[in-house]
């Protein structure tokens, strides 16, 4: 037996030295972030994002995939039309540095790293600077524009072969005739059944041409999709001969994709994300957090552009000594009351800055505002709140008439966990109902916002907005605050709220609800955005 415990511990000695000499060194991954959809990355790209002392990224990638890691340091090498942030080269020797300073780095690359993406360039140099490297395969752009625009790469009816090629030129290396490179058997191309062009939206009359002339069927069916898979993905289809002039009276520019042959036709038959019930619309919501996430992902599924404008943030009360002596008085009361998940998360973090954990709850019963407060309750705390409105009321009046039915108000003693505001009056209420005692732990402070992001204005000006989300009154006068003279932006788009409390506000205000959600679950604001009927 001394013997095992000898071997074992050498081991278990090996292992350890030999992790930390792993995790000493540098490391280089490559990953396909694929084309927009932040849904397609892999989940071997997640695992390295996760690891990831630095995130190297192109500039096609969405905003979830660059705000995913907080703590990570995010460094920008990408490239738009007509302009380099870092030439390829030095690309190459960022990377090369950051891994030999002993970073763990993810070159997060749009589409697949391997296919058109420079991926090869970038492992090449590593490889000859003696950097450990992986790559993570991604979803590429012909696939992704493919599959969410209805038009499929291959199909046994219509072609067994497809091929792949690029409008875009190497520097030094471009066909001298049309500036295509490398030089391309025009011919060749023309007698495909199927094509698939990257980067071809510049040099698109001069590709049409040299493909018409090589004998490629003017009446070839075609097609241009623009921002693949993202929630703005445009499509224009027309035939070899007509799309040049299609796609400019469009205004269809980069980032697109091109596709030439039978299969296009498919598209009226397939085109599955084009036929979701608020594809083509744009939906602006007012919130952020774990409930609204849900929200944007409600809107995405069902098609809708999703602009984020929230008019509230949020950060920890910073006065413990204020704090702390509630906190010590939780095991004390009959209930505690979460008015939001935000308030969830904060009583956490107070409660380990207090030097406390989940016991300091003690046997107070767990009231929760809303079905989501409730699962940040078990999500965060692990504890699953017993008093939760079941009528799908809004807010605080459906949390006091719970607290009432369930007997939670005469004679208790009641904690509320909120924001510095929120919860207007409810304490007030509890005491006349006959509580015995009710106190108020503000856990975090929520701040209006002083402006509306300038994306966010920007669409709401050109009138590309449709729908704007409302979950709270607070969400509404802010929005319309910050507007001021321009709130007359608002008379033409349609307003989706959560309830009747938020409706009310809304009338007060001028701008009365199109509709009003039939619960206020976050789920049931898309549900009621996709039912109106005008």
């Amino acid at each position: 037996m001394p013997v095992v415990n000898s071997i074992g511990s050498s081991t278990s000695k090996i292992h350890e030295e030999t992790q930390k000499k792993i995790r000493s060194s540098g490391w280089v991954a490559l990953v396909g972030a694929g084309p927009g959809d932040p849904g397609l990355l892999t989940l071997r790209g997640k695992q390295l994002l996760d690891q990831a002392d630095v995130i190297v990224h192109d500039q096609l990638l969405h905003p979830e995939l660059l705000s995913y890691r907080t703590n990570a340091q995010y460094v920008f090498v990408g490239k738009s039309a007509g302009h380099t942030t870092l030439p390829q080269p030095q690309i190459e020797q960022v990377l090369i540095d950051l891994a030999k300073s002993g970073k763990g780095v993810v070159r997060l690359k749009g589409g697949d790293p391997f296919t058109f993406g420079r991926g090869g360039e970038e492992c090449q140099a590593l490889a000859a600077a003696g950097v450990r490297f992986e790559v993570v395969p991604g979803v590429t752009a012909a696939a992704g524009a493919a599959a969410y625009a209805g038009i499929p790469l291959t199909h046994r009816d219509t072609n067994s072969a497809v091929l792949f090629f690029t409008g875009h030129a190497r520097e030094g290396v471009a066909d001298e005739e049309t500036g295509l490179a490398p030089p391309l058997d025009w011919s060749a191309l023309a007698k495909l059944p199927a094509l698939v062009m990257y980067m071809g939206v510049k040099s698109l009359a001069e590709v049409l041409s040299k493909l018409l002339a090589a004998g490629l069927p003017a009446e070839t069916p075609a097609a241009a999709v623009q921002w693949a898979t993202w929630d703005k993905q445009r499509t224009v289809t027309a035939t070899a001969e007509s799309l040049a002039a299609a796609v400019a009276s469009a205004g269809i520019n980069a980032p697109a994709i091109l596709f030439f042959g039978k299969q296009v036709l498919l598209r009226d038959q397939l085109d599955w994300a084009g036929k979701r019930p608020l594809a083509g619309k744009t939906v602006l919501v007012t919130r952020t957090g774990p409930a609204s996430s849900d929200l944007r992902q409600d809107l995405r599924n069902f098609g809708a552009r999703v602009v984020e404008a929230p008019m509230l943030h949020t950060l920890p009360n910073p006065d413990l000594a204020t704090l702390a002596p509630l906190l010590l008085r939780l095991n004390a009361m009959d209930c505690i009351v979460l008015a939001s998940w935000r308030g969830v998360e904060s009583l956490k973090d107070q409660l380990q800055a207090a030097g406390l954990d989940v016991r300091a709850l003690g046997r107070a019963k767990l009231a929760a505002v809303g079905r989501h407060t409730a699962d940040a309750c078990w999500q965060m705390l692990g504890v699953r709140p017993e008093i939760v409105p079941q009528d799908g009321g809004e807010g605080s009046r459906a949390l006091l008439n719970e607290l009432q039915t369930v007997g939670m108000v005469t004679g208790k003693r009641l904690a509320l966990i909120r924001a510095d505001v929120g919860l207007a009056g409810v304490a007030e209420k509890l005491l006349a109902g006959g509580a015995a005692e009710v106190i108020e732990l503000p856990v975090y402070l929520s701040t209006p916002a002083s402006e509306i992001p300038p994306h966010a204005i920007a669409l709401l000006r050109a009138g590309e907005v449709d729908w704007i989300t409302f979950t709270s009154g607070l969400t509404a006068r802010r929005l319309i605050e910050l507007l001021g003279p321009e709130k007359t932006l608002l008379t033409g788009i349609k307003r989706v709220s959560i309830g009747p409390m938020t409706s009310q506000t809304l009338a007060e205000l001028g701008f009365p609800a199109t509709v009003q959600a039939a619960t206020s679950h976050m789920g049931d604001v898309a549900d009621a955005i996709v039912s109106y009927q005008p």
